[in-house]
């Protein structure tokens, strides 16, 4: 079929399958994949060669290329929450803030709390866009999403919300609202976070100073 002109995904699929089988070939399974993807670059099933070429990369240690698959597969595939918050991992490691930004806001496009209605949110989601938003400048979205990150924190019982990082929501929504001159939004976080934990230094500290920026010392 091939030696006649003949092209195919799934039989390029299988080829390299096959070839993968052997354990010896690592280039010839690479090649079997790059033809699978042009034979239908849209393809974003789970044996997607995207994917598949972003787990050989990894295994040898190209993470370059391994990333680079991942980010041409979620190209391809637009409401792929799994692939984003890889490549999210990737991008923080590296401060590319703009990329996380990006990658949040396709995040929250597919999922606004990073999970289906009966389950978990995903409590790194917002957080990670926040900092992002903080590190590119735009204070007034950090604060949107600080904001969405408190009130899903809150939602939790309440004997999960220390261990679920409450108390640094409420002290990263704190700061910001104080950078931003709001010292007594700033003090209702303090409190906030003094009613988790009521010695924790970090609130204490927060509540000195938005009491002080208040004009109450």
């Amino acid at each position: 079929f091939l030696a006649k002109g003949g092209d195919d995904l799934q039989v390029r699929l299988f080829l390299a399958d096959r070839a993968q089988r052997k354990g010896n070939d690592m280039q010839g399974v690479i090649d079997q994949l790059e033809a699978a993807k042009r034979c239908f670059p849209p393809y974003a099933g789970k044996d997607s060669p995207y994917l598949q070429l972003a787990q050989l990369y990894r295994g040898a240690g190209d993470m370059e290329r391994s990333v680079a698959e991942l980010e041409a597969f979620a190209a391809v595939a637009p409401r792929d929450y799994g692939v984003r918050k890889r490549l999210l991992r990737w991008y923080e490691d590296r401060e590319a803030w703009a990329s996380v930004a990006r990658t949040c806001e396709e995040m929250v496009d597919i999922s606004p709390f990073g999970a289906s209605p009966n389950e978990k949110p995903d409590l790194e989601l917002h957080r990670a866009y926040a900092g992002a938003l903080q590190a590119l400048g735009r204070t007034s979205e950090a604060l949107r999403e600080l904001q969405v990150q408190v009130e899903l924190v809150s939602l939790l019982p309440e004997e999960a919300r220390v261990p679920a990082g409450a108390i640094d929501d409420h002290l990263a929504l704190g700061r910001l609202l104080l950078q931003m001159k709001r010292p007594l939004d700033a003090l209702s976080q303090a409190a906030a976070a003094l009613r988790l934990s009521p010695e924790d230094a970090g609130a204490r500290i927060l509540k000195a100073q938005a009491e002080e920026a208040a004009g109450y010392r």
